[in-house]
C-alpha cells in the first residue's frame, strides 16, 4: 500500500475514534440521567404522574432509552463503515481523507516515484460556461 493510503488509513481510525469515544461518553451519560429518573419518578405522588401521562406521553427515562438506542446505533454504523474500509469493500480513495492528503501535493506514487497529481474541481462560472462570455462570469459586470 502507497504511503498516502497508510496515511489516509491512520486519519480514518482516529477520526472514528475520537467519534466513538464521545459517543461512548455520552451513551454513558444518558443511562445515569436515565437511573435518576427511575428514582425520581417514584418519588412523585401518582396525581403528577398522571397529570405527566397526558401532557407527554412519552415519560424522562423512555426519552433517554431511546436517546441511548440512538447512540448504540450510530456507533454500530460507524463500526461497521471501519471495517468494510479495513475489509476492501470501501476504497480508501473514496473517502475524503484521502481527497485532503492529495491536495497536500507531499506523496509520491511509489517510492521515488512521481509526485501525484490532484485534479482541481472545475469552478462554474454560470452561463460563461455555456459560451455567453466572460461578463456572466462570477464577480461580472452583468
Amino acid at each position: 500500500m502507497s504511503e498516502i493510503k497508510v496515511q489516509a488509513k491512520k486519519n480514518i481510525d482516529t477520526r472514528f475514534d475520537a467519534k466513538r469515544k464521545k459517543l461512548r461518553g455520552e451513551h454513558r451519560k444518558t443511562m445515569t440521567e436515565k437511573k435518576k429518573a427511575d428514582y425520581a419518578e417514584g418519588d412523585q405522588p401518582t396525581i403528577i404522574k398522571a397529570i405527566k401521562g397526558v401532557l407527554s406521553p412519552k415519560t424522562k427515562k423512555q426519552r433517554l432509552w431511546a436517546k441511548a438506542k440512538k447512540i448504540d446505533k450510530r456507533i454500530k454504523s460507524w463500526n461497521k463503515t471501519q471495517d468494510e474500509i479495513d475489509s476492501g469493500k470501501i476504497s480508501i480513495k473514496h473517502t475524503g481523507d484521502y481527497d485532503k492528503l492529495l491536495k497536500t501535493g507531499a506523496y509520491r506514487d511509489k517510492k521515488g516515484g512521481q509526485v501525484l497529481d490532484y485534479k482541481k474541481p472545475f469552478k462554474g462560472g454560470g452561463i460563461a460556461v455555456r459560451g455567453l462570455g466572460r461578463a456572466f462570469m462570477k464577480g461580472g459586470k452583468v
